[in-house]
């Protein structure tokens, strides 16, 4: 039986190589009869089939466009514009958008002064009302040195009509600098001629250009950069922004880059809602720009906004262009030339709901997804994302989260400063098994968008990282002991009197650990929050009443080493372990006590007590499970990966441990009628860092509450 396979095999085998074969031989043919033609003919020939070639491509690619965009008018072309991105919520319900500027709202061209809309066309397209689409002359030069090899790439040819055929139609091309994209752009460019006035492709572009700073469109521009509507833009600020389409980011004229220019020292916040209200706006917002808020609070946590004039050189070029074409005078375009600082009046919307900080949490995860997915530039997936009308569904539980937004509003929910001033919190909430975000908010009071997000900056844990670097750590090393039949190695390091006594052979729930005085550094250290001494506690006391020499002793057993290799594990991202540094967390003031280097952030600390609940293993985080383009097609999935962190049987004893420092321990406001909670507090020696760190059987959670960032402000009822 074998052996009739392999013969059929063989003739099978025969054939196929002398199908390849008569292949070869008529490949031979034709280029033996090509090569008897004359040199003439041969050149004929070559420019024949390519003249066919070039003619097939121009044809496939005028029809996919064709398909792809469809009908042409008004309609659709505003249609294909506003593309904002919708966030969804666990149960595919919208919850929040995202968009560039404020609502990407679209001005009518009789809104636009002529100033406007000369300016652009001065710079951008000086022949706008005179051709049908695009150049002919200077498209067909660029095409031709692309074709001899003259340039590496097509550009500085696009007409007004062809950047929005651009920016309309082909966004997920419009970085290419191609032939291919160029005949997409010409045609889109002649359909849009043939079907619309060149007033409404006018509207249309100066509706959508991008304008820097996060700004799509004259509208949305005007409002951020000079606080006003666009029918009451100058000359100078109309140039200014005529000046900005070359490159947009680096000349859009607000940076947070102190080299950039003069800082700006008013910002005016308004809403949608009472725009055209702007003049007692910004007189109402002097008081809010002075400090005196959680709006100025906000800002003077990141870096200040300042005039960006790197586009100076190009705004005089336009008010030149303007005068050379007989739109303004001489004198008018000499006396427009004025620095940015001068025109400079920037505005920002209010944002204020639930979804604040997890929707720019979200953002910056897809945006890096896209960005390692597709290969493509920070500058392209952020644009993909907030102009792409994509489908983003995330893993926010809308109750939950709602339920966290209305307590961080409750200020009596929250202690105050000794100031008097209000203080700050963050929380993140995880589903245990899944790694999934059900609740995140990053501050309380924050306005706006790309606020200072807590929910993921780090701050000291406190005692709160006892159970992962101590307890835990402890509890997992004497299990991998006992694991090899061995017994833990305890140590007498000479700072106490207990030494190696009292322990047992293993480190357990049950161990002696003695509060008493330590000798650590020629100093009594470390101190308790009772400023006292308790004597012989069990292990589950100490971490009850969370006694710090106790934490300090079982530490030095532990080790240093082991500890920081344990919180590796439970995926903290912030622990500072070169030793040469002066500063680091390879210490027990940083691993028993809290007072690490950098801190923790809330969202590691949430799926660090995970662990335990779910049988020792930790799962990554997920904000969403998937993105979809505007059409439904799948961009994105996202799920959590695991690993192990603590053998199960630990993992089970420290759930226990945990449970009762929340029935019988200091956590005893964390408890739950009818719920089994387990958690720890950390408060720091300053009292600026308050934490309760916890989990149910379906959620794990880190609440943080404490002083402004860089506000050294204790907090009242502290010890």
């Amino acid at each position: 039986m074998r052996s009739e396979k392999n013969k059929h095999s063989a003739q099978k085998n025969k054939h196929s190589a002398s199908r390849i074969d008569a292949v070869k031989d008529k490949a031979v043919d034709i280029w033996d009869d090509f090569m008897d033609q004359p040199l003439k003919k041969k050149i004929l020939i070559i420019i024949r089939d390519l003249c066919v070639l070039m003619v097939v491509f121009v044809i496939l690619t005028l029809s996919i466009t064709a398909i792809r965009v469809g009908r042409i008018n008004k309609d659709s072309l505003y249609a294909s514009i506003e593309r904002s991105s919708i966030l969804y919520d666990k149960d595919g319900v919208e919850v929040d958008t995202l968009h560039y500027g404020e609502d990407r709202t679209m001005a009518s061209i009789d809104e636009m002064p002529e100033d406007l809309r000369n300016s652009f066309i001065a710079i951008e397209d000086k022949t706008f009302y005179k051709h049908h689409g695009f150049n002919w002359r200077r498209m067909f030069g660029a095409v031709l040195s692309k074709l001899l090899g003259r340039s590496a790439a097509i550009s500085g040819t696009s007409t007004i009509t062809q950047q929005l055929a651009r920016n309309a139609y082909l966004s997920e091309i419009k970085s290419q600098r191609s032939i291919r994209r160029k005949l997409s752009e010409m045609y889109i460019a002649w359909r849009l001629e043939r079907n619309l006035t060149k007033d409404e492709i006018l509207e249309a572009y100066l509706n959508t250009i991008y304008l820097g700073y996060g700004n799509y469109g004259v509208s949305a521009a005007a409002r951020t950069y000079f606080s006003k509507d666009v029918d009451q833009l100058t000359l100078e600020e109309s140039a200014a922004l005529a000046a900005l389409p070359q490159a947009p980011d680096a000349y859009a004229l607000i940076s947070e880059d102190p080299e950039s220019g003069e800082e700006i020292k008013h910002i005016t916040y308004y809403s949608l809602d009472d725009i055209s209200n702007k003049t007692d706006d910004a007189e109402s917002s002097e008081s809010e720009s002075d400090g005196s808020d959680e709006g100025s609070d906000e800002g003077s946590e990141g870096t200040g906004l300042y005039a960006n004039d790197v586009s100076k050189d190009r705004r005089d070029l336009v008010l030149d262009l303007m005068a050379d074409q007989g739109y303004i005078s001489s004198a008018d375009a000499d006396g427009a030339k004025v620095k940015v600082i001068d025109i400079l009046a920037p505005s920002f919307e209010r944002k204020d709901n639930a979804y604040t900080y997890f929707s720019d949490y979200v953002a910056d995860v897809v945006m890096n997804d896209l960005m390692k997915k597709y290969d493509i530039s920070a500058e392209e997936a952020e644009r993909m994302l907030y102009t792409g009308g994509l489908r983003i569904y995330t893993t926010i539980d809308d109750e939950m989260q709602n339920a966290i937004y209305d307590e961080f509003r409750d200020d009596s929910n929250f202690p105050a400063a000794v100031d008097g001033s209000r203080v700050q919190a963050s929380m993140v909430v995880t589903e245990v098994g899944t790694g999934k975000i059900v609740g995140f908010m990053g501050g309380r009071g924050g306005e706006g968008s790309k606020l200072f997000n807590r929910a993921v900056s780090p701050r000291q844990p406190g005692s709160s990282i006892k159970p992962l670097a101590v307890y835990g750590a402890a509890l997992q090393k004497s299990y991998e002991y006992a694991s090899k039949g061995k017994k833990f190695p305890f140590v007498d390091f000479g700072v106490d009197s207990q030494g190696a006594k009292y322990w047992g052979d293993y480190i357990t729930a049950a161990s002696n650990v003695i509060d008493e005085p330590m000798n650590i550094g020629g100093r009594e250290w470390p101190q308790n929050y009772t400023r006292s001494y308790s004597g012989g506690n069990t292990l589950r006391t100490a971490l009850q009443q969370s006694i710090n020499t106790c934490a300090v002793k079982i530490l030095l057993q532990v080790g240093d080493d082991y500890s920081i290799e344990m919180l590796e594990k439970y995926g903290l991202t912030t622990i500072e372990t070169d030793k040469s540094k002066e500063v680091n967390d390879v210490n027990p003031a940083a691993l028993a006590l809290g007072a690490m280097t950098y801190g923790v952030t809330p969202l590691d600390m949430a799926l660090a007590y995970g662990v335990y609940p779910n049988g020792g293993e930790i799962n990554t985080a997920v904000c969403y499970t998937e993105v979809k383009d505007g059409n439904g097609k799948s961009m994105l999935k996202s799920k959590t990966s695991s690993k192990k962190v603590l053998d199960e049987g630990v993992a089970w004893i420290m759930t226990d441990l945990l449970k009762s420092v929340v029935s019988r321990g200091i956590a005893g406001n964390a408890s739950i009628s009818g719920v089994e909670v387990g958690g720890k507090t950390g408060t720091t020696n300053d009292s600026y860092d308050f934490w309760f760190d916890g989990f149910t059987p379906k959620y794990s959670a880190a609440l943080w509450i404490g002083t402004a960032r860089h506000r050294r402000r204790r907090l009242s009822g502290a010890g």
